[in-house]
């Protein structure tokens, strides 16, 4: 597990300094932190952007209904072939 000065390795600290001023803002607990967990529906359109990248619309639409029924699914073929498929 991440050890460190923040909760997260994602976690961090700006500062700039301009015209005298200097303003700082840190993020100890990032969105999708152990300390800040995504919501569902936030996860969900995190993977679907990225996995669009990649798959296409389709197949990272199917792949993410394979994933979320996993638990329920005898065997992790689902997933499998989505993947399989993609990479073809």
């Amino acid at each position: 597990p991440w050890e460190g000065p923040f909760e997260s390795v994602f976690a961090g600290r700006a500062r700039v300094e301009a015209g005298g001023t200097t303003r700082e803002v840190v993020n100890d607990k990032p969105r999708g932190a152990p300390g800040n967990p995504l919501r569902r529906e936030d996860l969900l359109a995190k993977f679907t952007a990225n996995a669009t990248l990649a798959l296409g619309e389709e197949v990272a639409a199917r792949l993410a209904a394979a994933v979320d029924a996993i638990e329920e699914a005898p065997d992790v073929r689902a997933v499998t072939a989505e993947l399989r498929g993609a990479s073809a």
